[in-house]
């Protein structure tokens, strides 16, 4: 009996382990089974947690790793001054900034920072940051691609800035650097300056935004050698944008090139290639402002607008090709001259408007190409005025292209020309100007230049002109058109061909009588010597 006992009781000890290795086993594919992926989406999250895990993000400076942007900024080893590489990948992130920190990108194509359509992608809150080398898009429906918040002195450079609300924000910020980046397709402004100043937006592609370049309340700003296409407007200034400057930029196809709105003064539009726009520069309801050296070209409807503005300047533009070059509704007292309107289809459009049209003689007002009168005094001015309407009138117009140029020694050379000026140089070591012309047009037979000289240039008293080395007549030569004390007229004219002009200062009869006796006397004395030995 006791055997059958302690064989029964064997027995069930043998079952009872099974069935506890049976549930446990069980339990086990239970648990395994919860963590397989019941659709594409949990696979994707898996796959990104993995690739989010991966530490690809480096402090240079400590040679710590990290697996986000965020992480390497929050870490305490993570100083001022250090530099944090980020290797090519997709950042779902909202990075903040808050180190003096250099944030760099392996490959601006391929390293990403996207913000999954909410909130500003990359916010930027101390003084010293650089970033560069990044792709930053896709913010939320109010925000931004890159946000500087009241800091100086960063900079912004090199990065792809794409698909957001808006793409690159200064607020209250003051010199800083936005040069080198791409900034596309932004729904509203591609570059904004919001109560800023002194900051530079330079080198920059500006393109498909709603406005390209946007100043809101911000002054001393400098915006330069942009690349600005296809925008609603290229660059946009409103509420109390002065004294800022814009030069050389490249501004085409947007609807409007430039558009200051209401009360925008002693801002300069400088040295820029305005070209292909619906209107080319717009004003509305501001004065004292620089329109100066532009390329205002091709434009459908007017080169320049002038709207309710008044005692503006407008010189030295090349207007060409444009519906209208220029237009003034309800402005007047502007200033105009030194500019080329070259086969607008109407050169001017003016309602209720009444402005200057020269700057006095010599200096002259303006070159118009449907201007028919002669110049029979030879001093480079049309002898009658040009009537432009009953209120408005170009008293000295200019007999051919208006040319500035620019020396070493920063004072500029006028030339005032109806042929093609091919190269100008200025030579300090001997005073002299040199310039090259060749026809304007097939079968022109003679050709003029009036130069206006700076005093302090060369001397200014005793000036010849000499073509192809003295193998071309000069003629009609007036070296004394005008001299008011700081700069002197000269006027000259040849048969037409491609020629080399010299303009060179003569020394007086007084010297060189002076320096006659002079190289005599030496002469008698060292006569004199050898033959005493």
């Amino acid at each position: 009996m006791n055997r059958k006992l302690g064989l029964l009781a064997f027995i069930s000890f043998f079952v009872i382990i099974a069935l506890i290795s049976r549930t446990t086993s069980s339990q086990s594919l239970a648990s395994k089974q919860c963590l397989i992926p019941q659709s594409g989406t949990i696979v994707k999250s898996r796959i990104n947690m993995n690739r989010t895990l991966a530490e690809t993000v480096h402090n240079l400076d400590t040679g710590l790793n990290y697996t986000t942007i965020q992480a390497a900024i929050n870490a305490l080893e993570t100083l001022d001054g250090h530099t944090i590489l980020v290797d090519a990948d997709i950042y779902y992130e909202h990075v903040i900034v808050n180190k003096s920190i250099s944030l760099i990108g392996l490959d601006r194509s391929t390293t990403i920072i996207d913000g999954n359509e909410t909130g500003t992608v990359v916010t930027i809150m101390k003084n010293n940051v650089n970033v560069t080398g990044f792709t930053i898009q896709n913010s939320g429906g109010l925000d931004f691609g890159i946000v500087l918040n009241n800091v100086d002195c960063c900079n912004i450079t090199g990065n792809n800035v794409a698909n957001n609300r808006r793409g690159i924000r200064l607020e209250y910020s003051s010199s800083n650097n936005i040069s080198g980046n791409s900034v596309t397709a932004n729904n509203y402004d591609g570059i904004s300056l919001y109560s800023s100043s002194r900051n530079t937006v330079c080198g920059n592609n500006v393109t498909s935004n709603g406005f390209g370049i946007h100043l809101y309340s911000s002054s001393r700003n400098t915006v330069c050698g942009n690349n600005i296409t296809s925008n609603s407007v290229g660059i946009f200034l409103e509420c109390s944008a002065n004294n800022n400057i814009f030069s050389g930029n490249n501004i085409t196809n947007n609807d409007c090139g430039i558009r200051l709105h209401v009360l925008l003064s002693n801002n300069i539009i400088f040295g820029n290639n305005v070209t292909n726009n619906g209107v080319g520069i717009c004003f509305w309801h501001s004065s004292d402002n620089i329109i100066s050296g532009n390329n205002i070209t091709a434009n459908n409807d007017c080169g320049i607008l002038l709207d309710s503005s008044s005692s503006n300047t407008v010189c030295g533009n090349n207007v060409t090709s444009n519906g209208f070059g220029i237009c003034f509704w309800y402005s007047s007292s502007n200033t105009v001259y030194h500019n080329n309107f070259v086969i607008n289809t109407r050169q001017v459009n003016n309602y209720d408007s009444t402005n200057i049209w020269d700057n006095g003689y010599p200096w002259g007002g303006n070159y118009w190409s449907n201007y028919t009168d002669i110049d029979s005094d030879h001093d480079g001015i049309g002898d009658t005025p040009h009537v432009i309407d009953a209120n408005n009138t170009d008293n000295y117009p200019l007999m051919g292209i208006f040319h500035s140029f620019n020396t070493s020694l920063g004072h500029y050379v006028n030339v005032i020309s109806n042929s093609t000026i091919e190269g100008f140089d200025y030579f300090v070591s001997n005073s002299t100007i040199r310039m090259y012309v060749s026809n304007m047009t097939i079968g022109q037979a003679y050709g003029f230049c009036q130069v206006c000289i700076p005093n302090t240039l060369m001397d200014v008293s005793n000036i010849s002109v000499i073509i192809d080395n003295g193998a071309a007549a000069t003629l009609y030569p007036n070296y004394n058109v005008y001299d008011n004390g700081t700069h002197r007229w000269i006027y000259f004219a040849y048969e037409h061909s491609t020629h080399e002009i010299d303009i060179i200062p003569e020394f007086s009869s007084l010297l060189v009588l002076s320096l006659f006796m002079m190289a005599t006397l030496l002469a008698v004395i060292v006569y004199k010597r050898k033959h005493a030995e």
